[in-house]
């Protein structure tokens, strides 16, 4: 009997705890709904400034292109200095290498 009175009371707190989670589903679906609609009647703007010209377009789409060339030339430096570090360090152990041949067979 007590068995069955627990198995009832998970049935019954499950069944609940998926009904609390139905609605708070509901309520957070209806608050997006309702910003959804304030967004929508937002949208409405007037454009008080004039179209761009062909020549300011050019202009803007050089300056975004000269803006990546810049920093590929930062970065440029910065990877040659690691590979001179790795080359500095690879001939330090070679170097170590062989002194310890040359000098470790006496």
């Amino acid at each position: 009997m007590a068995k069955r009175r627990q198995s009832k009371s998970r049935v019954e707190y499950w069944a609940k705890y998926r009904e609390s989670i139905a609605q708070d589903f509901e309520i957070e679906q209806n608050i997006r709904d309702a910003r959804k609609k304030q967004v929508d009647n937002k949208i409405e703007k007037t454009s008080d400034t004039p179209p761009l010209t062909k020549a300011e377009a050019l202009l803007s789409e050089y300056e975004r292109k000269n803006e990546n060339k810049k920093s590929a030339i930062r970065k440029g430096p910065i990877g040659l200095l690691y590979g001179l570090a790795i080359i500095v360090l690879l001939l330090i152990i070679a170097g170590i290498i062989f002194m310890i041949w040359m000098y470790g067979n006496k």
